[in-house]
C-alpha cells in the first residue's frame, strides 16, 4: 500500500524521478564533495522534493529548515513524490487562508459541467481551524462530540503549552473550477425569497446542518435528540431543517416509532418527511441516503433509492415547479486506524481504500462507492438534480474522526465544513442560472 499523502481522485505516486529533476540532483551531489554521507543523503532528500516547487525563494526557505533539522517530512525521510492532476506536487502545502489568491481563470464550479469541484487538494491553513468559515468572531463553532474528543486530545498533548495552538484545519482547492467562500451574509443573500432548506439523511447530514447552522448564527426552534432540528436564520426570513432517515425511506406510513422496520439495525432512524405538508414548506431540498448497512445489501438498497428519486423528484415538482433546487449528497464511507491519525491530516487515495476495508465489517463500509453509483442513477441530473460530491474529497481525511470508537462521525470544525461551501456554490449558480 502506498505511504501517505494526500491529494485528489487522480491521486498517484510517481513511478520514476523526472530527467530534470535527476540532472538537477547529480549537479547538487557534485557541489556537496565534502559533507558527510548521511548529510548529503538528507540534503539530496530534501533538495527532491524543493525541486518540486520550481521556485528558488522555496530552495533557499527548504535548506535553511535542513540545516535546522527540519527537511520536509518532518523526520528527515523523503516521501514519494506526488502526482496531482498531472503535475507532481508537495505532499503538504500551508498556506495562509485568509488571504488567499483566487484564480479568477478559473471558471466557477458548477458553472458547467466540466467546472467540477470533485478534484483537486487539501491545504492545511497556517492559523488552524480559526480558518473555519463558522468563526463568525468569537472563534470556531465547537460540538459537544468535537470537545469530549479532539479537543480533549489537542489539549492533553499540548498540556502546558500556553497559549495552546488551534487545532489543524484544511480546506479543499479545487483544480477545474473556483469555489467562493461561504459566510452568513452571502448565504442568506442566495436564499433570499425563497421557503427554506430541509436536510434528509444520516447523522452526517445532521453533522452537515450543524455547520451551516453556526456560519448563519442560526436560533433553534425545534429539537428531537437525534431526530430533527429546525432553525430560523437570516433574521427570521430562513427555516432549514434536518429530518433523520438514514436510508432515504419516503414511506408516508408503516412506522410505529421513528425507528427503521428492521430489528437487528434499530439504531437507524426513518423520520417520515417526504408527505407534502413538510415538503411544501421546503422549495430547497437536499438528500443523503447514509452509510448504514440495511438488510438486503446494495440491491435492497438501489430498490429504495430509486424509489426514493422517483418519489421526491415528482412531489418538490409538484409542490414548487421550476422553483425547486434539488441537491443529492453520496457518501463517505468512514476510515479504520483513524485514532491516531486525528491530527495528521489528509492521505492519498490508496491509503484512504486501504482504511476504509480496516474499518469494523459490520460496517460494510467498502460497499459505500457501489451505492454512490446507484445514488447518482436514481438522482439524475436530468431530473433536475445537482450532486454534492463529498465522496471525492473527504474520502481522502482519515483524520479528525472523533473519537477511538468512532471512524465515521468528524469533528467540527472540519472537513464537512467543505460540505456547506459545495452547497453553497450549488444554490450561487442555480440563482444566477435562474435569474
Amino acid at each position: 500500500m502506498a505511504e501517505e499523502g494526500q491529494g485528489g481522485l487522480e491521486l498517484r505516486h510517481a513511478a520514476e524521478g523526472h530527467p530534470d529533476q535527476r540532472e538537477a540532483e547529480q549537479s547538487f551531489a557534485t557541489s556537496s564533495t565534502g559533507a558527510s554521507t548521511a548529510l548529503r543523503e538528507r540534503l539530496l532528500g530534501c533538495r527532491r522534493l524543493l525541486w518540486l516547487a520550481g521556485v528558488v525563494g522555496v530552495l533557499l526557505i527548504g535548506m535553511d529548515a535542513l540545516l535546522k533539522g527540519r527537511c520536509p517530512g518532518g523526520d528527515g525521510k523523503d516521501p514519494p513524490p506526488l502526482v496531482v492532476v498531472g503535475e507532481e506536487r508537495y505532499p503538504a502545502l500551508v498556506v495562509d487562508c485568509a488571504n488567499v489568491e483566487t484564480d479568477l481563470g478559473l471558471p466557477p464550479c458548477y458553472s458547467s459541467t466540466s467546472a467540477d469541484p470533485s478534484q483537486g487538494r487539501w491545504n492545511e491553513c497556517a492559523g488552524g481551524m480559526d480558518a473555519s468559515p463558522t468563526n463568525t468572531g468569537s472563534g470556531p463553532f465547537i460540538t459537544g462530540r468535537t470537545a469530549k474528543g479532539c479537543g480533549k486530545r489537542w489539549s492533553a498533548e499540548h498540556e502546558g503549552e500556553e497559549p495552546v495552538p488551534p487545532m489543524p484545519y484544511w480546506k479543499w482547492e479545487p483544480s477545474a473550477c473556483r469555489l467562493e467562500e461561504v459566510d452568513e451574509a452571502k448565504f442568506c443573500r442566495v436564499m433570499k425569497g425563497r421557503k427554506g432548506l430541509l436536510f434528509a439523511g444520516d447523522s452526517l447530514t445532521g453533522e452537515m446542518i450543524d455547520t451551516l447552522r453556526a456560519v448563519l448564527r442560526a436560533t433553534r426552534v425545534k429539537h428531537v435528540h437525534l431526530k430533527m432540528d429546525t432553525y430560523t436564520a437570516c433574521d427570521g426570513e430562513l427555516t432549514l431543517s434536518w429530518y433523520r432517515n438514514d436510508f432515504l425511506d419516503t414511506r408516508l406510513d408503516g412506522f410505529d416509532t421513528p425507528r427503521c422496520e428492521e430489528p437487528d439495525i434499530s439504531i437507524s432512524q426513518c423520520m417520515v418527511f417526504a408527505d407534502d405538508a413538510t415538503l411544501s414548506q421546503y422549495d430547497t431540498l437536499l438528500v443523503n441516503a447514509g452509510a448504514h448497512r440495511q438488510l438486503g445489501g446494495v440491491e435492497a438498497y438501489g430498490s429504495m433509492i430509486k424509489t426514493a428519486g422517483e418519489s421526491l423528484t415528482a412531489s418538490m415538482r409538484r409542490l414548487h415547479g421550476d422553483n425547486a433546487i434539488l441537491v443529492v449528497r453520496n457518501t463517505v464511507p468512514g476510515h479504520g486506524e483513524s485514532f491516531d491519525r486525528m491530527f495528521t491530516g489528509p492521505v492519498n487515495l490508496d491509503t484512504a481504500l486501504d482504511l476504509v476495508e480496516k474499518g469494523p465489517p459490520e460496517f460494510e463500509w467498502t460497499t459505500i462507492l457501489d451505492k454512490n453509483t446507484l445514488l447518482e442513477e436514481a438522482f439524475e441530473a436530468t431530473h433536475g438534480w445537482t450532486l454534492l460530491d463529498a465522496y471525492s474529497p473527504t474520502i481522502l481525511r482519515a483524520d479528525s474522526h472523533a473519537s477511538a470508537t468512532d471512524g465515521l462521525h468528524y469533528c467540527l470544525p472540519g472537513p464537512i465544513d467543505h460540505w456547506v461551501v459545495l452547497l453553497y456554490n450549488i444554490l450561487l449558480e442555480k440563482v444566477k442560472s435562474d435569474t
